[in-house]
């Protein structure tokens, strides 16, 4: 089972590090039948397989209640306590007809490939979700600019994290720890000039913030009134 990659080639190398070049040049080249292959794909190719050879899976599509136009195909087995779970591939697609997302689930757990793209087509995530050790996570602003990239286990963000502006210049750069920033957290503007520098416990920035048009010492969040840089979860 073969999923659909409408991803269009990056003309700028600085959009695209050289694992995701590398993955997607393998899709577009045709150098792999089965674009499962791309990262972990026996996991889920041997999830697909077994999913075809069960008495008691099912495959569900759905459709829009007004276009009668395909929104989601997944697959669907039983479980041991007779509840139906995930288990195979997950398509989900935008009203135009491109794929949305690509997700596979094993037993109800995520697994494999976690694919996503922009209505435009172009790719928006890509990610392989691993439940026992940390794997390398990539968002895309719409424009093909990376705008994060780091590690993530569970599908939850851990180590150091990038974030960046949509003209490809770097946002913010720091430590995840459970999916939250944690420690030592320095931001930038669009221009590369940092903007502010402090620390964040679970997510909540804490203790005394240095501000770039304050340099004459740190000062305390909670006294800052306003500015640049506020915090904005991707």
């Amino acid at each position: 089972m073969r999923p659909d990659l409408p991803v269009t080639p990056a003309t700028d190398r600085r959009r695209f590090g050289p694992f995701t070049l590398f993955a997607l040049g393998l899709a577009l080249s045709g150098c792999t039948s089965n674009a499962d292959t791309l990262y972990q794909g026996e996991v889920l190719r041997r999830d697909q397989e077994a999913v075809a050879g069960l008495e008691d899976s099912r495959r569900v599509v759905v459709r829009d209640p007004s276009t009668q136009e395909v929104r989601e195909v997944h697959e669907l087995a039983l479980g041991g306590d007779g509840e139906e779970m995930r288990h195979g591939v997950e398509r989900r697609y935008w009203p135009e007809g491109n794929l949305q997302s690509y997700r596979g689930f094993s037993g109800g757990t995520p697994v494999g490939l976690w694919w996503s793209w922009w209505r435009t087509g172009a790719i928006r995530s890509a990610y392989v979700y691993s439940t026992s050790e940390p794997t390398r996570m990539t968002w895309w602003h719409p424009n093909g600019f990376v705008s994060a990239e780091g590690m993530a286990i569970n599908g939850r963000r851990v180590g150091p994290w990038s974030y960046f502006h949509g003209n490809g210049a770097l946002m913010s750069q720091g430590e995840m720890g459970g999916g939250h920033r944690i420690g030592e957290w320095t931001f930038y503007d669009e221009s590369g000039e940092w903007t502010e520098r402090g620390r964040f416990i679970a997510g909540k920035r804490t203790g005394d913030w240095q501000f770039r048009d304050q340099l004459s010492g740190a000062v305390p969040f909670a006294e800052r009134r306003s500015g640049p840089g506020e915090l904005t979860e991707r």
